[in-house]
C-alpha cells in the first residue's frame, strides 16, 4: 500500500461501499420523494468515487513517473543490443537474397536444360519415324510419332545451398518473407467483396463512425446494420 494512501481511509471506503451496495438494493422509485431520495443516493455514491480518485491521484502520479523511468532505462539498455542485432540481421538478409538469386538462376538453367533435352529427344524420334516411314514400316512410324508428344524430361533442380533457418548452440535465425499491401481503390475492393472475389473479413468496420451516423440521423436501422438504443443515467454530484 502506498505511504500516501492511509490504510484506515481505505478500510473506511470499503465499509461504506459495502453498506451502500446493500442499501441500493432496498431503494425503490415510485414518486417524487423516492425519486429525490434515489437522486441523492447516486450523487452521494458519485461524490465518494471522486474523493477516492482524488486520494489516489498522487500515488498514481508517482507510480507513473517511476514506471516511465524504468521504461526509459530499459529502452536505453536494449537499444545498444537492438542496433547490433539489426546490423547483423541486414548482413544475414543480404546473404539470403544473394543465395536466393543464385538458386533462381540455377533453377532457370535446369529448366532450360530439360527443355533442350526434350527438344533433342523429339527431333530424334521425328527422324526415326521418318526413316521408318521411308522403309515402309508405317505402323512403327505412327507409334514413334505418338511417342514424340509424350516426351517429358523432368527438371532436376540443384539442392539449395542456403536454408531459411540457421541453428546454433546459442539460438536460431529464420529468414521470413514480409508482404506489404496498400489500398489504391477502395470501391474496387468493395465491388470485389460483393462479387465474392474477396472475403468480407478483410474489411474493418468503423463502429464508432456508424454510431455517429445513427445518432446524427436518428436512424433506427441502417443497410445491413442493426441499431440498438439504450438509456443510461448521468449523475453529477455537488
Amino acid at each position: 500500500m502506498s505511504e500516501t494512501v492511509e490504510t484506515t481511509a481505505v478500510k473506511k471506503y470499503e465499509v461504506e461501499g459495502n453498506a451502500l451496495v446493500i442499501q441500493a438494493h432496498s431503494i425503490k422509485v415510485f414518486d417524487q420523494a423516492t425519486r429525490e431520495q434515489a437522486t441523492a443516493f447516486v450523487a452521494q455514491a458519485a461524490r465518494a468515487v471522486k474523493e477516492i480518485k482524488a486520494r489516489f491521484e498522487e500515488p498514481k502520479r508517482k507510480a507513473d513517473e517511476a514506471h516511465k523511468a524504468i521504461v526509459r532505462m530499459e529502452k536505453d539498455l536494449c537499444d545498444r543490443f537492438v542496433r547490433a542485432k539489426s546490423i547483423v540481421d541486414a548482413e544475414i538478409n543480404r546473404d539470403w537474397q544473394e543465395q536466393e538469386q543464385k538458386r533462381r538462376e540455377a533453377e532457370r538453367k535446369a529448366r532450360e536444360e530439360a527443355e533442350e533435352r526434350e527438344r533433342k529427344e523429339r527431333e530424334r524420334l521425328q527422324r526415326l519415324a521418318e526413316k521408318q516411314a521411308a522403309a515402309g514400316k508405317v505402323e512403327k512410324a505412327e507409334a514413334t510419332l505418338a511417342r514424340v508428344e509424350e516426351v517429358c524430361v523432368p527438371v532436376i533442380n540443384p539442392a539449395p545451398e542456403n536454408s531459411r533457418t540457421t541453428r546454433t548452440d546459442y539460438g536460431t535465425t529464420t529468414v521470413v518473407d514480409t508482404i506489404d499491401a496498400a489500398i489504391i481503390d477502395p470501391m474496387e475492393v468493395v465491388r470485389a467483396i460483393v462479387m465474392g472475389h474477396l472475403p468480407v473479413f478483410i474489411v474493418n468496420f468503423d463502429i464508432v463512425a456508424i454510431k455517429k451516423i445513427a445518432k446524427s440521423t436518428g436512424a433506427k436501422e441502417l443497410p445491413g446494420i442493426k441499431i440498438t438504443r439504450t438509456t443510461s443515467l448521468k449523475t453529477r454530484s455537488v
